[in-house]
């Protein structure tokens, strides 16, 4: 079961660079999507939850709370 730092790399090529608990992204990760869109921030039960930042690959970008993705 993964807990506590560390990294990601799923079958469809995204990428979670941040904290585990209980087998769950959660507290401050980064991910990177398959389509090139990255969410930095905070995770809760592998959801974003809370303060992130969210950015698209064609530079458009959302900064501030996420609730439940």
């Amino acid at each position: 079961m993964r807990h506590g730092p560390g990294a990601f790399i799923g079958s469809d090529g995204s990428i979670y660079e941040g904290y585990w608990k209980c087998d769950k992204m959660s507290g401050i990760g980064r991910k990177i999507f398959k389509d090139g869109s990255v969410y930095e921030g905070t995770w809760v039960s592998g959801i974003q939850n809370g303060k992130g930042k969210y950015s698209l690959q064609n530079g458009d970008t959302y900064e501030g709370n996420f609730l439940d993705g």
